[in-house]
Formats: C-alpha cells, structure tokens, sequence
C-alpha cells in the first residue's frame, strides 16, 4: 500500500520531493500501529525500514532524509543528502 501524503505548496521547489505522512500505510503493528519511521522507536526494525522505504517511493526519491522533530524555534538546513 502507498502511504497517502500532504505537501505544503511552498515547498515545492525545482529537484526537491517532499511530504507529510500520517500513520496510514504502514507495517508497523502493536503500540506503533501502521506508518512509524522513526529509527529510534522500540519499533521492530524490519519494519521501521519497510515504512521508511514506502515512504521513499511515494515520493519518488533516491533517499529519504528525515530528522527528529522538536517543537523549538530551531531551523534546520538541509542543502545536500
């Protein structure tokens, strides 16, 4: 199953693939039920690289890069993978 995601259309930009998922289409099962990718979650690692993987190919990507999210006035950059 493709995980469904949102995009922010000031986000899209030239050469830069980007989305919001929920927990939705993932394989995660138990307490992390569906779409968890976060690699450090107790989570059963398979499928943490099963979720991450799907969510590379819905947004058609080489990569995937994601970070910790923590709500601070903190940016972060990304200017290469």
């Amino acid at each position: 199953m493709t995980p469904p995601r949102l995009t922010a259309p000031t986000l899209h930009l030239a050469g830069v693939s980007h989305g919001f998922f929920s927990r939705d289409g993932g394989v995660s099962s138990g307490v992390y039920r569906s779409l968890n990718v976060g690699l450090g979650s107790e989570d059963d690692p398979v499928a943490v690289s099963q979720n991450r993987e799907r969510c590379r190919q819905t947004l058609n990507s080489d990569v995937l890069l994601t970070l910790y999210q923590v709500h601070s006035p903190d940016v972060v950059i990304v200017d290469e993978p």
